[in-house]
């Protein structure tokens, strides 16, 4: 199973830490028992070399996948995103949202977590106009393993490093994942009083 990671450069520089990357995502994706060939999604027989990544929670409790990776524009590439608990000898799945796909970073972004508690992706949505390109969006997307929600924050999709929550999330159920984009995207604000604290434990 190839990891989709990779460093993009020259020289020796360049191919050693791409062996490093390589053999450490290998190393963790059969840490975690994962039958990533029988989930949903594209026929992974058809469609040779689509990639997997997988990022476990700094403890060790949860790991996030984004899988079945491949290209849906010139420098665009997602995979669709699967939340699990462990422990990985035998993990629990907790979240894979049919219409959520997660945009790759060709770094160490793609997949990040805020402590043991939070998980951040970007999502990635393209829609298809009658006239003109498609258009594309993306932003950012927070999840709770705790509380089973999900904020999102509409944006442009930068590639930052996220080390803490932004104040004034909306928070949603992870039910409404599974209208996602539709719901999130158009209405960009949660309905009165689904909103909280983005601080609350």
């Amino acid at each position: 199973m190839r990891p989709y990671r990779y460093y993009r450069g020259e020289g020796a520089a360049s191919q050693t830490t791409l062996k490093r990357l390589i053999l450490s995502l290998d190393i963790e994706m059969r840490k975690w028992r994962l039958d990533i060939e029988e989930w949903p999604g594209p026929d992974r027989k058809k469609w040779k070399g689509l990639r997997d990544f997988i990022q476990e929670s700094p403890e060790g409790g949860y790991a996030a996948v984004v899988y079945s990776c491949g290209e849906v524009d010139i420098y665009k590439e997602v995979g669709l995103f699967a939340l699990f608990a462990g422990p990985p000898d035998s993990p629990r799945l907790l979240l894979r949202p049919r219409c959520l796909k997660c945009f790759v970073r060709h770094n160490d972004t793609t997949v990040q977590w805020i402590g043991e508690r939070f998980c951040v992706v970007t999502p990635f949505y393209i829609r298809q106009r009658l006239a003109g390109r498609p258009q594309s969006f993306g932003g950012t997307m927070y999840l709770d393993v705790e509380q089973r929600k999900a904020a999102y924050v509409p944006g442009a999709i930068s590639g930052e490093v996220i080390s803490r929550l932004p104040k004034g999330l909306g928070w949603r159920g992870w039910k409404w994942l599974s209208l996602w984009p539709w719901l999130w995207h158009m209405r960009k604000k949660c309905p009165e009083g689904s909103r909280e604290r983005s601080g609350n434990s």
